[in-house]
């Protein structure tokens, strides 16, 4: 489709909230994904609730848009259009949230570039640091959204959103740690650490032996299209705590592998392990803390434990995070 027959938004009722999605391609450039459509804008109108010098770029340089994720209620106007911001923003945080955990590919997060909206000829922006530097953006490692995603980008936005609505903090923070990995301002040892620090979060020091078990339990838990399984216990026990430690202190050694290929595999494990979080979260009870508990539940999955392999089982189950039948 071209910046000439891509599909227009009508802003002359309402407010519709726009929010770009630098990075993305995807199956169809118009599509719905649960609140909200998916769509590439015309040219024109990309520039239109851009406005300004950025608008005049756009309109000389760009070949096309972005993808946007749109909201629209009908039933705001006016004022109350800012008022009702935070409360879509929120909505879309969600989803990026469940985009995160699906898929571990460059997309650039809304809030370090713009979000808008507009209602008639009214347009407004929340503009960031990175707004003027994504006109024709491309990138290696496109997130690519294919028809098979949507389910499954749903079921994990209703984790993400029950995890919010519980008020879980420590999910939150681990989730937002996710999300940071893909800021465009980091290195490859940046993105690393961080990961180091969030998977950390969830199952003690990066070190001990048993974390590697552990995580490999959760990677074994979580469904095939999180990622490409391969030998998690190795890499976190070899190349992967190399890497830690070399990142973590500065040592001047040789790196056991490609700092690039330790970032993807360590976002692999990273997703899956935040997705059997959320998955098993709900079922906490007792006095011991949470990520506590969790690590528990991990090790007894690892050593055969049948009490928690079954809890484990019946919750992926009762998320339609199981694996389909063959």
């Amino acid at each position: 489709m071209t910046a000439d027959t891509a599909p227009s938004l009508d802003f002359s009722s309402g407010t519709t909230y726009v929010f770009p999605l630098y990075g993305m391609e995807a199956f169809a450039d118009d599509f719905e994904l649960g609140d909200a459509r998916v769509m590439r804008l015309p040219v024109h109108q990309w520039a239109y609730i851009e406005k300004s010098s950025i608008g005049d770029r756009i309109l000389e340089q760009a070949v096309r848009s972005p993808l946007f994720a749109v909201f629209t209620r009908p039933d705001i106007t006016g004022a109350a259009s800012a008022e009702e911001f935070p409360a879509v923003d929120t909505r879309f945080r969600y989803l990026l949230m469940a985009m995160r955990l699906l898929r571990g590919s460059v997309l650039i997060d809304p809030t370090l570039s713009a979000r808008y909206f507009a209602s008639g000829a009214i347009t407004s922006r929340y503009s960031a640091l990175y707004r003027q530097a994504f006109v024709n953006f491309a990138t290696a490692d496109p997130y690519t959204m294919r028809p098979d995603d949507i389910g499954r980008l749903m079921t994990l936005r209703h984790l993400v959103q029950r995890a919010a609505d519980a008020a879980w903090r420590e999910a939150d923070l681990v989730l937002e740690n996710l999300n940071h990995r893909f800021a465009p301002n980091l290195t490859p040892h940046d993105r690393y650490g961080i990961m180091c620090t969030t998977l950390e979060m969830l199952l003690g020091p990066f070190n001990k032996k048993s974390l590697a078990v552990r995580a490999a339990a959760a990677c074994a838990l979580s469904p095939s299209w999180l990622g490409e399984r391969f030998d998690e216990q190795a890499f976190l026990r070899g190349p992967g705590l190399g890497l830690r430690n070399i990142v973590a202190h500065g040592a001047g050694r040789e790196l056991p592998l490609p700092i690039e290929e330790g970032v993807e595999k360590l976002t692999t494990i990273l997703r899956r392990t935040v997705a059997t979080y959320l998955v098993l979260r709900h079922l906490h009870a007792g006095a011991a803390a949470p990520v506590d508990w969790f690590n528990t539940i991990l090790a007894g999955v690892a050593s055969g434990d049948a009490a928690a392999s079954s809890l484990a089982r019946e919750a992926f189950r009762d998320a339609a995070m199981s694996e389909p039948p063959a």
